[in-house]
């Protein structure tokens, strides 16, 4: 009855998970311990992990003898372990195995086979041909692939003979395989002249002699970092480019796109702008925003939180110009220098504004789960799209909605632009209040001193919150105590107090000061920078200061 049952259970087990079993049978023909050696009937091979029932016929009645599960796979027998019952020699054992090999099988069978059972342990969407050295190489699974892969890898199946070098190279080290990296590299270049991809790409990188065909071989055949490089490649002709990018787009992984796309769109940092101006000449080049377009959105449709937030930002900014390029070439052009070389430069990191496809991967980045940081700056370009009026797509309840989404997932720049919003009655009902709340909930979040000035702000005119010039003025300071990057509002703040005597004895040398240092300011790279809007109010305050006595 047991037996029965057992039967039963097993049969739904297997209908449920739509899983096809065949039942192979055998004799158990020896037992030392809690194991027996089983001879197997037939033309079929079992898999180790397969569970047996064993049964006994005794005056004609079927009699339990037991379970085991196989633990080793032999040349037409097994090695079970014991499970319960009592089993004996001569007794049948009944395997339900669910992709058993033939005894006959042909060397591309067998191969599958083997990456059949490499599979089981990789995730759903996991690449067999890029796993790592992390892998549990000494596993029984791994254990039990091996000889399968070296039998193909004999009879000529090329990808057999790279998951042979794979396993030398990367779970070798642990002694289990009987091969030298001598070996293992004889069987690379067996794999890569078969034709896998995944050998030729490795060829390229030891075959130094022979790296540009073997990389353009993995390539042409859809290996996407393969085609990644060849498309980065120095002097690469047009026709090519365009080949090879495409082939990257179509086969590369997402996150190899999304850091070779980040590569060649990367803005130059203000140093290298810098030693242009000075030396004529470029220190690094490799710019091609229309390419990294290209991989950026390969990669986002392929779920790449980051390339998607990147790709967002392309088409909002219009490429990757920053404010800062115009002051350096003011700067540049005062002190006499050429600027036609960063012009031109310049003219690479620019591409045309596609407000609505930001918008559209903005939204995807802000529906992205474990990724606080980019869907905080998500929901801060939302609503600040959502909130202009020059960009076409003005609509202050989604401006709404995206701060106050920004807020909760812990943004200050968000937290901020909603509190304008209630302090000038934009899109919303004005409410000094809610203004002065939200801007405390924003204040503990990623520490800016933006928040800070802000508050001060309304401390010195009571919005919100009552009158405190003293505790205003005591912010103010506590945001410009970094001498290298002061925040140049509250500079700005705090000239105005000397210069009217607000809160403060009147002082126009103080007030001076604190305006001169706006001018100071280091430049910054943020495409958000308000350092020239800034320098523009110190300057006209400056100039409406009377003269300093004595000149």
């Amino acid at each position: 009855m047991k037996l029965i049952i057992a039967q039963c259970i097993l049969a739904l087990l297997l209908m449920a998970s739509n899983i096809i079993a065949e039942e192979i049978k055998g004799t158990i023909k020896e037992k030392k311990d809690d194991r027996i050696k089983i001879e197997i009937e037939g033309n079929l091979r079992p898999d180790i992990g397969d569970p047996l029932r064993i049964e006994a016929s005794i005056a004609g009645r079927i009699v339990d003898g037991g379970t085991a599960e196989i633990v080793e796979v032999g040349d037409g027998f097994v090695w079970a372990m014991i499970l319960s019952g009592k089993p004996n020699i001569r007794m049948a054992a009944f395997i339900t195995s669910e992709n058993p090999l033939a005894a006959n099988a042909t060397p591309e069978m067998i191969y599958q086979k083997a990456l059949g059972l490499i599979k089981k342990t990789l995730n759903k969407d996991e690449n067999p041909f890029a796993i790592n050295a992390q892998s549990d190489w000494d596993s029984p699974v791994f254990l039990q692939a091996y000889p399968l892969f070296l039998r193909a890898a004999d009879s000529g199946v090329a990808n057999a003979q790279f998951f042979v070098y794979l396993f030398k190279t990367r779970g070798g080290a642990k002694g289990s395989w009987d091969i030298t990296a001598a070996e293992a590299k004889i069987w690379l270049k067996k794999a890569a002249e078969g034709g896998q991809k995944y050998a030729q790409y490795h060829m390229s990188k030891s075959d130094f002699g022979e790296s540009d065909r073997w990389l353009r071989s993995a390539a042409d055949q859809g290996h996407g970092l393969a085609a990644i490089k060849i498309a980065r490649k120095k002097g690469i002709s047009s026709p090519d480019l365009q080949k090879y990018s495409l082939i990257a787009a179509e086969n590369g992984d997402a996150n190899e796109l999304w850091l070779a796309a980040s590569m060649i769109s990367a803005a130059p940092r203000i140093e290298e702008v810098m030693f242009m101006l000075a030396n004529g000449h470029w220190l690094s080049g490799g710019l091609n925003l229309k390419l990294a377009v290209v991989w950026l959105k390969s990669a986002a449709e392929k779920g790449h939180v980051f390339a998607m937030k990147d790709l967002a930002d392309l088409y909002h900014y219009g490429g990757r110009y920053y404010p800062v390029y115009d002051e350096l070439l003011m700067e540049g052009e005062k002190a006499g220098l050429d600027t036609t070389l960063p012009r031109e430069m310049f003219k690479a990191l620019k591409i045309p504004v596609d407000t609505a496809s930001a918008i559209k991967w903005y939204e995807r980045v802000q529906a992205a789960s474990k990724h606080p940081k980019e869907q905080r700056a998500a929901s801060f370009r939302l609503g600040n799209i959502f909130s202009d009026p020059d960009l076409g797509f003005q609509d202050f309840a989604k401006a709404k909605a995206s701060y106050e989404r920004g807020l909760k997932q812990r943004s200050a720049d968000c937290g901020i632009s909603l509190s304008k919003m209630y302090r000038d009655g934009r899109g919303v009902e004005a409410s000094p209040e809610k203004a002065f709340a939200t801007l405390l909930e924003a204040g503990p979040h990623e520490m800016k001193f933006e928040v800070t000035v802000l508050a001060a702000s309304y401390m010195m005119e009571g919005i919100g919150t009552p009158l405190d010039r003293a505790k205003a003025k005591l912010m103010y300071e506590a945001a410009i105590e970094d001498k290298k990057s002061p925040n140049g509002f509250a500079l700005i703040a705090l000239g105005d107090m000397y210069r009217d005597g607000t809160g403060v004895e009147p002082d126009v040398s103080k007030a001076r000061e604190f305006y001169s240092r706006v001018l100071q300011i280091e430049f910054d790279m943020n495409p958000d920078s308000k350092r020239q809007e800034v320098r523009a109010i110190a300057q006209k305050r400056l100039q409406s200061l009377p003269a300093p006595q004595g000149k």
